[in-house]
C-alpha cells in the first residue's frame, strides 16, 4: 500500500524500502474513534480510514477530508515551525506508517520523484483551499451551491446552472 501513496510514485524502490525499514519510521495501529498524533511526521495510511478535522469558530469542528489506504496525512504540516491543531481520527481500525520529518527531508534530497510528488501534493492542497475560499466568498447562496456542486471551481456565470 505504501507504493500507492502519491508521495512515492516512480520513486526509487530501494530508497522507499529504506524509509519503511528505518528505525525512526514506526507502524501504529488505531481503533475506531482514536486520534492519531502526527507531529513532525508524515503518515501513510496502510489500512482503514481516517478523517481529518480542524477546530472551527466557536465549538464547531470542520471535517476537512476522509483518508483511505494509500493517502498521505500531515504532509502539508511538515516543516512548520509551530504546533498545529489538525486532528486525525480513525473511522475504523486503521494502521499508519509514521515517517519522521527528517527522514522525509532526506528522501526529498535524494529522489527527484519524491520532491516533485511532494510539491504536487502541496499544490493540490493550495488549489483545494482556493476553491474553498471561492465558495466562501461567493455572493449568493445559489452561487455557493453552484461552486460546491462543480467541485469547488468558480464559474463565470451562474446562469449556466439554471
Amino acid at each position: 500500500c505504501i507504493q500507492k501513496s502519491a508521495l512515492f510514485i516512480r520513486a526509487d524502490e530501494i530508497l522507499v524500502n529504506r524509509i519503511i525499514t528505518d528505525e525512526r519510521s514506526r507502524l501504529s495501529a488505531y481503533s475506531k474513534g482514536e486520534t492519531a498524533l502526527i507531529q513532525r511526521s508524515l503518515g501513510i495510511l496502510l489500512t482503514g480510514q481516517f478523517r481529518s478535522e480542524r477546530p472551527g469558530p466557536g465549538d464547531t469542528v470542520l471535517c476537512q477530508q476522509i483518508h483511505r489506504p494509500g493517502d498521505t496525512l500531515g504532509a502539508e504540516l511538515l516543516f512548520l515551525p509551530e504546533q498545529h491543531n489538525q486532528r486525525w481520527i480513525a473511522e475504523k481500525h486503521s494502521e499508519l506508517l509514521l515517517i519522521p520529518e527528517q527522514l522525509i527531508l532526506w528522501a526529498i534530497r535524494r529522489d527527484s520523484h519524491i520532491t516533485v510528488n511532494y510539491i504536487r501534493f502541496l499544490s493540490e492542497q493550495i488549489d483545494q483551499l482556493q476553491g474553498t475560499l471561492s465558495g466562501v466568498t461567493a455572493g449568493t447562496s445559489v452561487q455557493r451551491l453552484g461552486i460546491y456542486l462543480l467541485d469547488g471551481k468558480p464559474v463565470p456565470s451562474m446562469t449556466e446552472l439554471i
